[in-house]
Order: structure tokens, then sequence, then C-alpha cells
């Protein structure tokens, strides 16, 4: 990290067989969340986190798991499943993550919960859980905006219990609050996706993405 009083780097850690692809500040704003498709860290000399795809920093270099972390089976080597997503709920209670690949989480214990898509980790209980209603692939970004998980990316009915660019989970089901349209003529083969999310505020969520139009339902 860069200590702007010193002006001067600091190594907080050494990643150990993968890397990192993201960092995620806490609503706390106390610490971050690390991910990437790393399996541990060593830090402070000679001590190991193992903690997979996910991890905690705070200030001072202090690491942090969440249960053992997330894992994936390694089909290319050169590119292990990893977080590659995530967000939590405003007070910070909640933390999905996402990464192509990942299907199993692991609690502190070592028990296994398997998941497809989306794992949900609780910062009360210090627990993995699966969403009930899973997309297995396709996701690009997450936000939480009005209580509601939303997720941009591209889902097919063979992802998602339902298709469309951006998802919202109502507690419920997956419903599609309104979608994008391709720039280019149909037939193209070429689709449209949604690859950022940004919540300005309560009122306003901002998508990203490759389409020339946004469409409202009905």
């Amino acid at each position: 990290f860069w200590d702007v009083v010193q002006s001067q780097w600091s190594a907080v850690g050494t990643i150990q067989s993968g890397s990192v692809n993201g960092l995620f500040t806490a609503p706390s704003g106390t610490f971050v969340y690390v991910t990437g498709n790393f399996r541990s860290i060593l830090y402070a000399g000679s001590a190991v986190l193992n903690s997979s795809s996910i991890a905690t920093l705070s200030g001072g270099g202090v690491w942090g798991a969440l249960g053992r972390g997330l894992y994936g089976p390694t089909v290319n080597v050169y590119y292990p499943p990893g977080v590659s997503t995530m967000t939590t709920a405003p007070d910070g209670a909640t933390v999905y993550a996402y990464g192509e690949g990942l299907d199993t989480a692991v609690q502190g214990n070592g028990s296994p919960v398997a998941f497809q898509g989306i794992a949900v980790w609780s910062t009360a209980t210090q627990t993995w859980s699966r969403m009930p209603w899973q997309l297995s692939s396709g996701i690009s970004a997450m936000v939480v905006f009005q209580g509601d998980l939303h997720v941009g990316g591209y889902f097919t009915a063979q992802t998602s219990p339902t298709a469309g660019t951006l998802l919202r989970w109502n507690g419920d089901e997956w419903v599609a609050p309104a979608t994008v349209s391709s720039p280019y003529t149909p037939g193209e083969g070429r689709l449209a996706y949604i690859t950022t999310l940004l919540l300005l505020d309560e009122d306003n969520l901002f998508v990203g993405g490759y389409f020339r139009e946004a469409i409202a339902p009905g």
C-alpha cells in the first residue's frame, strides 16, 4: 500500500499460487476485501492465511479469512478459478462473491458448501451459504440497490432462471427490471451485455457495457 504520510510503498503480504484482481472497500471503510485466484497469503514474515479467492485486509497489514474461501476445479493451470466480482449489503452484513468456475465454499471448520454462481458470506455468523436460485455463469458486476441484489452481464435460459442482461434478486426469484439491446443489427451474432454497475445513491444506478439502448420492462 502507499503511505501518503511517509510517501513510500509498503508490502502487506505475498500472494501464493495465484494473483489479485480486485480490491473492494468494506462499507465501514476500515478494511478492504481482496479477491483473485490465489489459494493462500504469506504475511508478517512467516504467517500463512489459508483463504482461497477472497480475504480481508485492514490497515497495518492485518489479514482475515472468510472461512477457508472459495474453490473450483482447475481446468487451465494458467487461469485457475477465482473471485472476479463481489459486492456487499450497505450495512456490510452480507457479502456476495462470484467467479467463473467456482463451485465450493469452505467453512472455517472445513465443511464444504456446494453452490452455483454466487456464494453468500454472513459476517454475523461467519459462514458461507448459497442462494436459493443460482446463476451458473455470465456475471460481470454486482451491486445491492434499493435493498436488492442486482447483477449485470449476459444471462440465457441455460445459465439462469431468467434471461436478460440486468437481473434483480427480490428475495424469492430473479427478475429482469430492465435490459439492453445490441448495437448490431439482428442476425450478426453479436450480443449486448453489461460490464459494470455503479451505485450513485439510493435512487440512481448507473449501468455500463456493450449495448445501444436500455429497455424498460413492458
